[in-house]
């Protein structure tokens, strides 16, 4: 086990170093692409209906929680989830990173 975490260990401070240039520029991107923070954060459900905090990139302009009730009618999913096509409160990057359409 102990070889196991030292692996571990090494295997993601390298993967960490090689993928930090991409994750700088896709920050300075974010930032450059619309006003607000870089990082989405957000409490979700997971397993067994316990909370755990997620962080991402943000895709969306900042205050997009808060105009969904506005799009709500517009949504092809209603049961299961949300989802708007051509959802305005995306950024041109955020298409891009979420594989969205392209704007």
């Amino acid at each position: 086990m102990l070889v196991k975490r030292v692996v571990d260990l090494i295997g993601a401070s390298v993967g960490l170093i090689v993928v930090t240039p991409v994750l700088l520029v896709v920050a300075a991107l974010v930032k450059l692409d619309s006003a607000g923070p870089v990082f989405f954060r957000q409490l979700r459900v997971g397993r067994g209906g316990r909370l755990f905090k997620i962080i991402k990139f943000r895709t969306m302009v900042a205050g997009a929680e808060e105009q969904r009730d506005e799009l709500f009618e517009k949504s092809t999913i209603r049961i299961a989830g949300f989802q708007v096509v051509g959802d305005p409160r995306i950024t041109r990057l955020g298409s891009w990173l979420a594989a969205d359409e392209p704007r």
